[in-house]
């Protein structure tokens, strides 16, 4: 009998032990799974503001692309307008150099005529 309580005993030992190792395991998988979900929390987060930052980053591309679309034209009403007050400019100095010429001819032919 105490042959059998002996082996009875050390099986009792043994299974305690064995039971405290994994309960140390579950703990230490416990432990190990919370730190997981934290950190994927954590990932998810930073996603979402990723995310955020993204489309905030695509609206401002958006807003520059049509501030660009207006400068654009602006710029080529601006280039138009140059290029028509360059004609009448133009112009204006032929209609003067012409004048400037009639009165020119108009000097010199008045001595003559006196």
């Amino acid at each position: 009998i105490r042959k059998e309580c002996d082996i009875l005993r050390e099986k009792l030992v043994k299974s305690d032990r064995e039971r405290r190792e994994s309960a140390s395991r579950c703990t230490e998988l416990e432990s190990n799974q919370r730190r997981m979900d934290l950190e994927l929390a954590d990932s998810r987060i930073r996603l979402k503001v990723a995310q955020n930052e993204v489309s905030i980053s695509v609206a401002e591309i958006e807003k520059l692309k049509g501030e660009l679309a207006k400068s654009q034209m602006a710029l080529d009403a601006a280039e138009e307008n140059y290029r028509r007050e360059s004609a009448r400019n133009r112009a204006l100095r032929q209609e003067t150099e012409s004048v400037a010429q009639e009165l020119s001819l108009i000097h010199i032919s008045e001595p003559t005529r006196q």
